[in-house]
């Protein structure tokens, strides 16, 4: 199918708003200190024992992890 015809096939669509979002974070305040850190333990833990988490996203996760420590 040429471009044009393909075109006239398939009228163009816009996504609504996705529902299953939780878009609160986007509106609060920054995590307190304490309270990231615990939060990036849990998440390492969880992240480690994840079998279908590849090893790159696992050591990705690690690293941003470790970088806001330093923040």
């Amino acid at each position: 199918l040429s471009a044009s015809r393909a075109s006239q096939l398939i009228p163009p669509y816009t996504p609504g708003q996705s529902s299953s979002l939780d878009l609160s974070l986007l509106y609060s305040s920054p995590p307190e200190g304490t309270e990231l850190r615990e939060a990036n333990i849990v998440l390492n833990s969880q992240i480690r024992e994840a079998y279908n988490v590849l090893s790159p996203a696992k050591r990705y996760v690690e690293r941003i992890t470790r970088a806001l420590k330093t923040t």
